[in-house]
C-alpha cells in the first residue's frame, strides 16, 4: 500500500483581510526605503526607519522589515573593509557630516532634575552611527552630554499611545491585575524581539512583573532616588551602572524627549512626583545656544523650568 501523504492545514488568528493590509503597507515601506537610498537621501530614510519601527512596533511582520531595512542602511553607512574603498567616494556618504560633539562624558555633569509631566514623546536622534534612535555607540555604549544640530532630533509618537505604557496605566492606576492589563500581550512581545523563546508565564510574573511592583511600591514608600544615592546606599548597579536613568533629549524649543527608562517615567507620572534625576544623553545645539553663559547643568535646568509648561 502506498504512503498516504497529509498536508497540514495552517490556520491563523489574524483575519485575512488584515493580512493582506500589512502586506501592502509592508511593501510600500520597502519602496520608501528603497527609493531613499537610491537617491542618498539617507537621513530622511533613517528617520522613516526609526519612526516606523516605535509607530509599528507591535506588527511581527512589518518590524522584521524594518529590522532588514536597517541593516541593509547600516551595510551602506558603515561598509566592510573590502567595501570601504568603493564607497569612500560617494558624495552622499560624505555629505553626512559627524553631527555632535560631547560636552562631558560625566554623567554627573549631564543629570538634571524635570518634571516627568513634561515628559510626553518618544525622542529619535537620526544618525547612522546611532543605535535604533538611543544615543549609543559601538557596542551599546552611553553617551552623554552630546550636542547635535536640530534637524538631527524628532519628536515620535506620544507615550500615551504607547502599549505598554497603556499597560502600566492598567495596573497601577487603575488597580487591575496584571493579567486583565495586558501582561500576557507583554510577555508575549518580549519573547518574540529577544532570545527568550521559552519564556513562559510564571516566570515573567514572577521575576518582571514582580520587580515592577516592588519598584513601584518602593518609589511611593520611599521617594524617588537617583542612581548616584542608590550607589551611595551600597546598592547593585545594573549593567549600565550611573546610566541606569531615565534617559532623555532635548530639543530646540525646550522639549524633554524620552529615550531610556519607560517604566520608572510612568511611575513618577502616576505618582504625581514633582521632579525625578533624568540623564541627557543629546541637546539640540540651538537650546545651548539660548544659555547665558557657558554650559552647566544648572544653568541648563534653569533654562527648562523656564520654557516647560506641563499640563
Amino acid at each position: 500500500m502506498g504512503k498516504v501523504w497529509f498536508k497540514p492545514i495552517l490556520t491563523s488568528l489574524i483575519p485575512a483581510g488584515a493580512r493582506s493590509l500589512d502586506r501592502r503597507q509592508t511593501d510600500f515601506f520597502r519602496r520608501c526605503v528603497r527609493r531613499l537610498i537610491r537617491f542618498g537621501d539617507w537621513e530622511q530614510a533613517w528617520a522613516l526607519l526609526e519612526l516606523s519601527t516605535e509607530t509599528h512596533r507591535y506588527n511581527p511582520a512589518f518590524h522584521r522589515a524594518c529590522e532588514r531595512a536597517r541593516r541593509k542602511l547600516l551595510k551602506r553607512l558603515h561598509p566592510s573593509a573590502a567595501r570601504r574603498e568603493r564607497f569612500e567616494r560617494h558624495q552622499a556618504l560624505l555629505s553626512l557630516t559627524a553631527p555632535f560633539g560631547e560636552l562631558s562624558g560625566d554623567c554627573a555633569n549631564a543629570v538634571i532634575l524635570v518634571d516627568p509631566r513634561a515628559i510626553k514623546h518618544w525622542g529619535c536622534v537620526v544618525y547612522p552611527g546611532i543605535s535604533r534612535g538611543r544615543f549609543r555607540g559601538p557596542r551599546q555604549r552611553r553617551f552623554c552630554n552630546a550636542v547635535v544640530e536640530e534637524r538631527f532630533l524628532f519628536r515620535g509618537m506620544p507615550l500615551t499611545e504607547d502599549p505598554q505604557v497603556e499597560i502600566l496605566r492598567r495596573r497601577f492606576l487603575e488597580g487591575r491585575s496584571w493579567r486583565a492589563s495586558g501582561g500576557v500581550a507583554l510577555m508575549r512581545e518580549i519573547r518574540q524581539r529577544t532570545a527568550e523563546k521559552g519564556l513562559n508565564w510564571e516566570a515573567f510574573s514572577n521575576c518582571q512583573l514582580r520587580a515592577w511592583d516592588e519598584l513601584f511600591e518602593r518609589i511611593r514608600r520611599e521617594g524617588y532616588r537617583s542612581q548616584a544615592e542608590l550607589q551611595s546606599m551600597g546598592c547593585a548597579m545594573g549593567r549600565f551602572g550611573l546610566f541606569n536613568e531615565v534617559e532623555v533629549c532635548v530639543s530646540g524649543r525646550g522639549e524633554v524627549l524620552f529615550l531610556e527608562g519607560k517604566h520608572r517615567l510612568f511611575i513618577a507620572q502616576a505618582l504625581e512626583l514633582p521632579q525625578i534625576p533624568v540623564i541627557v544623553n543629546v541637546w539640540s545645539r540651538g537650546f545651548l545656544e539660548r544659555l547665558s553663559g557657558p554650559y552647566s547643568p544648572e544653568a541648563a535646568q534653569d533654562l527648562l523650568q523656564q520654557r516647560i509648561t506641563p499640563a
